[in-house]
């Protein structure tokens, strides 16, 4: 059974009645980006956002039955929840990607790890929930570039004090730069459609972190998030791309040790190809 809170972003949030914060479980956010406001889109109408989350959220619920899982979105096929999912939470869309750090900020587990739609799980993972006992978050580096973590696997803790910190600061950072963009298309500026950024914007984030000689501006959001405590993790496990994939199975990888893919369209794809072991159901 469920039941409706209206919180003050005017969403409609349901929630297990079990119990509103659940130790752990996983986030997904499923927006349809047509219905964003951002003035910019990018192949909106060949998106299909709301087949991949079904697709990953399967694949999750296959090695982890135990698990809840909650789902912010939009879309109206989702929000009927055909799939039963644990906790559905009806949200609205808003600039680039702001949606996905809400959700990390409003997750009702103290241990979440967000998934993007275009995931698949072929291992379980319980591990992730374990290190993020003693972690304010987990993440890995992106294939293409190692220079950038990736957020399209993120592990966090928000029942450590320096983790929820760090979402919100992330969130407040993220919205101030949707008034920015606001104003620079009042001008008449252009800008990329994927703008606020929120994998950008983490990794601005944490290397004003590292700053030696900050502004007063920058000393304010270090001494708040002094004593964070984050790790990366392997992306060849658990965040592994296309191109990564491919180079790794031709390179004699062991791909059994590959536990979620993060590709677009393997909903589409003969799931066989992507699976990482014997296993073929």
């Amino acid at each position: 059974m469920t039941f409706t809170i209206t919180n003050t972003l005017h969403l409609n949030r349901k929630v297990n009645k079990e119990g509103l914060f659940l130790e752990k479980g996983v986030v997904y956010v499923a927006v349809n980006p047509e219905n964003s406001p951002a003035p910019f889109k990018f192949n909106s109408s060949n998106k299909r956002i709301n087949l991949e989350f079904s697709h990953s959220f399967l694949t999750f619920k296959k090695h982890h039955p135990e698990i809840p899982v909650t789902l912010f979105t939009d879309y109206e096929d989702l929000l009927d929840n055909p799939l039963e999912v644990d906790t559905v939470i009806e949200i609205k869309n808003d600039w680039g990607f702001i949606p996905k750090v809400y959700a990390l900020n409003n997750s009702p587990h103290d241990k979440t790890v967000f998934l993007d739609c275009d995931t698949q799980v072929n291992r379980p993972f319980p591990e992730i929930f374990k290190q993020l006992s003693s972690k304010d978050f987990l993440i890995s580096r992106e294939y293409h570039n190692p220079d950038i973590l990736n957020t399209g696997f993120f592990g966090v803790n928000s029942s450590r004090g320096f983790a929820s910190k760090f979402l919100s600061t992330w969130l407040e950072r993220m919205t101030a730069k949707k008034e920015l963009l606001i104003e620079r298309y009042k001008k008449g500026e252009t800008f990329g459609n994927k703008l606020p950024d929120d994998q950008g914007e983490l990794n601005h984030l944490l290397k004003l972190l590292k700053i030696e000689e900050p502004n007063p501006k920058i000393k304010k959001i270090q001494e708040s998030l002094h004593g964070l405590d984050y790790s990366i993790i392997d992306n060849n496990v658990y965040n592994c791309r296309e191109k990564q994939y491919l180079t790794n199975k031709k390179s004699g990888f062991d791909l059994s040790q590959t536990k979620i893919l993060h590709f677009r369209n393997l909903w589409r794809l003969n799931t066989l190809k992507f699976n990482t072991g014997n296993e073929t159901n």
